[in-house]
């Protein structure tokens, strides 16, 4: 993640992966002594997933309640 997006995984943040499918999402999130992995699949429809690196920046806490 760090080279990739320029993000450090270890400090405070939440990242979120969407498969090609869109009908499952993974986070990922360091608690201090380990990371928490959570995933999650929809038995119906799909996640409108953000379409752009600057969109996936700009999260908002709400939208975030939306993915749940």
């Amino acid at each position: 993640m760090k080279s990739e997006f320029d993000l450090d995984p270890f400090q405070e943040a939440l990242f979120l992966f969407c498969g090609r499918c869109r009908d499952r999402i993974k986070a990922l999130y360091w608690e201090g002594n380990g990371f928490v992995l959570l995933y999650k699949r929809l038995e119906q429809g799909v996640y409108q997933w953000l379409r752009t690196d600057a969109e996936a920046r700009r999260i908002t806490l709400q939208q975030y309640r939306w993915l749940g």
